[in-house]
């Protein structure tokens, strides 16, 4: 009778363990996700650009936004 006991309350703290431990895993994912993209978000206005914009075109310049032909980054 306490061999049984002994073996039922095991197997409720393995399933107990692995549901934890799942939950973990799966909290974590959606949790780095999210970070990235407030780390994303909150970095995109700050980050300096240091380049040219050259000529008169179709692609936007970082810096004024007007059309030029190209754009360098140093």
């Amino acid at each position: 009778m306490k061999t049984i006991k002994v073996k039922l309350v095991g197997g409720m703290v393995v399933c107990a363990l692995s549901f934890f431990g799942y939950s973990q895993i799966n909290h974590a994912e959606k949790l780095d996700d999210l970070l990235l993209e407030n780390i994303e978000a909150l970095a995109d206005d700050e980050v300096e650009i240091n380049g040219k914009c050259i000529g008169s075109g179709s692609i936007p310049c970082p810096r004024s936004n007007e059309g030029v032909k190209h754009v360098l980054y140093y």
